[in-house]
């Protein structure tokens, strides 16, 4: 074997030797009797928040693992509200009524795979008015759309118009209408 083949080697086993010493020596042994101590944890239990919710007026149909009606919350009175698939311990909203509550937010312990990781426990309603509601459905009634995009279609002169029980339009080459006996509106 070359001598610069031997000093490879030997760096190697030297590298090896001074990572085994300091591996055994983090280790605590029972050679003299002793046990090795068992982690320490401590069970302070689940944790938790305060935090403050702007509730939305109304209600809003969401689907989560089933579909239901969500409240529309945000975490500031600027922000956007999201969905909010959970519920609030203590709290019956009230159709028309926006709301700002703090809340206790819990975090849950072992919480199956398919639930919320926390939960919410109302702690105070700080505030209740009424609020503007949500028009579910805006009238389409007596109202004309026209296509500018994409740009390819825009030039083709396609429109719908809805009037109170009828739609009808121009798809380019085409003119199309429908009549609905309920009403469009």
């Amino acid at each position: 074997m070359s001598d610069d083949r031997r000093v490879g080697v030997g760096r190697v086993l030297g590298v090896l030797a001074v990572v085994m010493i300091a591996v055994s020596c983090g280790q605590s042994g029972d050679e003299e009797g002793e046990q090795a101590s068992p982690p320490v944890t401590t069970d302070a239990g689940p944790t938790s928040e305060r935090q403050r919710l702007y509730i939305d007026a109304d209600t809003v149909e969401c689907v989560g693992e089933i579909p239901q009606q969500c409240l529309v919350v945000a975490t500031s009175p600027d922000s956007d509200g999201e969905f909010f698939y959970d519920s609030i311990e203590g709290f019956d909203h009230v159709a028309g009524t926006r709301y700002v509550i703090e809340v206790e937010v819990i975090e849950v312990t072992d919480a199956p795979a398919d639930t919320s990781a926390v939960r919410y426990q109302l702690i105070d309603i700080v505030d209740a008015r009424p609020g503007d509601t949500i028009d579910p459905s805006p009238p389409l009634a007596n109202t004309q759309w026209k296509l500018t995009s994409p740009a390819d279609l825009a030039g083709d002169d396609i429109t719908i118009e809805f009037s109170a029980d009828q739609l009808s339009g121009s798809a380019g080459c085409n003119d199309y209408e429908a009549r609905d006996r309920k009403s469009v509106v």
